[in-house]
């Protein structure tokens, strides 16, 4: 018998892995559940995911104050449309930043921030930020 907690995880899981699959290939429904049933990660907004429109894009999980970024078991399937590679990683980044306010309850400045503590603890200084 399922716990009210338990039951709400699980529909929270199912609803967000509703509303993206469509945008993600490869393991996005196990990365839910490590995130929202097994709790490898709190909700308590020190994790972010980061899109990495470098080289092949990548798809990485940042937490507050740790060096550098994990990498995720998915990445966005391809675009079914044509449009300009700027345009393409707009949209992405854009839904990122959704997927981060639905499964951390981040903001996308709550989000940048632990991206750029993410980088700074890595030793990496973000392009456009000064000291």
């Amino acid at each position: 018998m399922k716990t009210e907690s338990a039951k709400i995880d699980t529909d929270k899981l199912n609803e967000i892995f509703e509303k993206y699959k469509s945008h993600f290939i490869g393991s996005f429904h196990s990365f839910l559940w490590d995130i929202l049933i097994k709790k490898i990660r709190t909700n308590d907004g020190t994790s972010a995911l980061a899109y990495i429109p470098v080289g092949p894009d990548r798809i990485g999980l940042a937490d507050l104050g740790d060096p550098g970024y994990l990498a995720v078991p998915f990445t966005f399937e391809d675009e079914k449309t044509v449009m300009p590679l700027d345009e393409l990683r707009k949209k992405q980044q854009g839904i990122i930043e959704e997927l981060n306010k639905d499964l951390f309850g981040l903001e996308p400045e709550k989000a940048y921030l632990i991206l750029i503590s993410s980088m700074s603890a890595a030793g990496i200084r973000p392009s456009g930020i000064s000291n």
